[in-house]
This record gives structure tokens, C-alpha cells and sequence, in this order.
């Protein structure tokens, strides 16, 4: 890619695609279907029938590995559904693979969909990655955070004061830094919980986002309205 980087970002070349075929054929098509699941009774794909990317594709461009599942390692359950510490090897298992280690690049992920019971659950692997820089799927669009101090992910007094910048690509949504503070995190809510909860739906969805992996986290949008 580094050789022929024009032929990925040059105006009429197909990119998106070229990337696509890289990441399959880097990978090998054998092993993203045993890492897929991919039998003659599965349809799994890379990208949905919108052409919107799913999860195997997400995590096979930040690890390298096209798994369906972001937590951490792996989870056993048994025939009836019953998770499992411990495996006998008569006992009729399925494995649901996550993220086995730690990557360059991490990824955070909110829907508003989802209820708070039954939310979908990403790991410690791929909230503190490597590098301070995050892939973000928030209500099914892509975006990217990131930081420039690399200490981010290495040193918790870090954490306390950061910022992050967060960028789309798409036309109306400019890049813009965001001010994280931890230490005292955000005001204290409303008493009831209707008052709660009422606070809670107007919280911005990328700060909500944020907040799965910096819990309670008050965010500052410097001299920009919150667009998301």
C-alpha cells in the first residue's frame, strides 16, 4: 500500500475496495473463513447487503483477525446455554472468540438502540490499545478518536485532564478537539430518576460513547455546538 498509496486515495480510484481486497488477501481468504465460521450452512459477510461494514471487518482492519465478538479472549457456553469456566472435553461447547491481546489501534462503540441490560460488550483489549487512537461506531457511523500524547494509554495520571480529537470525513463535521476531565467527572444528576434519566438523553451520543470507556467522564466542546 505504501508503494501505490496514490491508487487508494486518488479522486476516481476505487479506495475503499483496494483496502477491502488488501485486508482479505493479506489475511487469506481460508483464514477469515475459519475465523468467520464460514460452513456450507453460514452466510457471513465482511460487508451487509447496504454496504455498511460489519463487525468481522471492523476488527479484521484494527487486529488483523475477522472475529464477530469484541470482548476479551474467549467465551465457552455449553449445549443448553450455560456459560463455562471449565470444558470437559465430552461436553458439547461453542466458543464464542473475541480479542485474544492488546492492538495498535483501539475501538469504542455506542448504539442508542440497545438497552442498558444488554449492551454490546467491548473488551479491555480494544478500549486501551496500544496507541491512543480509538475507531468509533456510533449509531452505525464510523469515525475516529484520537490523541497526540501517547502516554494516554500507558500512564493513568494521563487520564485525568486529556484531549481527544474526534473526525468523520463527512461534509458539516469538522475535526474538533475535545476537553476529557476524569478526575471529578460530570455534575452530579438529577435526584429522581426520572430526572435521570431525562439528563441522561441529552447527554450527546459521542460523548456517551466516550463514556464507555472513561466512565462519567465530563466532556468540553471548545467553541463548537455539540453536532453528535
Amino acid at each position: 500500500m505504501r508503494r501505490n498509496i496514490e491508487e487508494f486515495t486518488s479522486d476516481k480510484s476505487p479506495g475503499c475496495i483496494l483496502f477491502l481486497y488488501s485486508l482479505v488477501l493479506s489475511a487469506s481468504v481460508f483464514k477469515l473463513k475459519e475465523e468467520m465460521l464460514i460452513t456450507n450452512e453460514t452466510t457471513y459477510k465482511l460487508l451487509s447487503d447496504r454496504e455498511e461494514c460489519n463487525q468481522a471487518l471492523y476488527s479484521l482492519i484494527i487486529t488483523g483477525h475477522a472475529c464477530h465478538y469484541m470482548h476479551n479472549g474467549n467465551l465457552v457456553y455449553s449445549s443448553n446455554g450455560n456459560l463455562l469456566d471449565d470444558v470437559e472435553p465430552e461436553e458439547l461447547a461453542t466458543p464464542l472468540k473475541g480479542i485474544q491481546e492488546r492492538s495498535q489501534i483501539g475501538f469504542l462503540y455506542w448504539d442508542k438502540g440497545e438497552n442498558d441490560d444488554s449492551r454490546t460488550e467491548v473488551g479491555s483489549m480494544l478500549k486501551t490499545p496500544k496507541k491512543p487512537i480509538w475507531l468509533t461506531l456510533i449509531n452505525n457511523q464510523p469515525g475516529l478518536l484520537f490523541s497526540t500524547n501517547i502516554d494516554l494509554v500507558s500512564d493513568w495520571r494521563v487520564e485525568t485532564r486529556f484531549i481527544l480529537n474526534y473526525y468523520t470525513g463527512l461534509p458539516g463535521m469538522p475535526a474538533c478537539p475535545l476537553h476529557i476531565e476524569t478526575r471529578f467527572g460530570r455534575n452530579a444528576l438529577g435526584r429522581t430518576k426520572l430526572h435521570r434519566r431525562q439528563q441522561e438523553e441529552n447527554i450527546p451520543q459521542l460523548e456517551r460513547c466516550i463514556m464507555t470507556k472513561w466512565y462519567g467522564a465530563a466532556v468540553d466542546w471548545p467553541d463548537i455546538l455539540p453536532f453528535y
